[in-house]
């Protein structure tokens, strides 16, 4: 009966898994970057990493509603990330508890 339900919720974990997968895919990667040029004005970059290459691209100014929206989906990005992260080690657990269980049953 146990098994069972082990079995059920890892299912339920990977489901999740491969959901948020994707939808950290869709979001954006890096880190969003204040930087003030010459004439003292702050200009925003979203900084990411590209193979070895690290990218920094300009996407506005502080008060920019896109600069917000990009802030908002990379804060999201993170979000999801270390909820992805929670259910690996959550999978891990139920792997290495069925593997003992059913070395137990034998």
């Amino acid at each position: 009966m146990i098994r069972g339900m082990l079995e059920e919720e890892m299912e339920r974990l990977i489901r999740h898994q491969k959901l948020y997968s994707t939808k950290i895919n869709e979001l954006p990667q890096g880190s969003i970057q204040l930087r003030s040029i010459k004439n003292g004005r702050k200009y925003v970059y979203l900084k990411y990493r590209e193979g070895t290459r690290v990218v920094q691209k300009y996407i506005g100014l502080p008060d920019d509603e896109d600069v917000k929206n990009i802030a908002a989906k990379i804060e999201l990005r993170k979000k999801h990330e270390q909820t992805l992260k929670s259910i690996k080690m959550d999978i891990q657990l139920i792997k290495k508890a069925l593997r003992t269980r059913g070395s137990n049953e034998e």
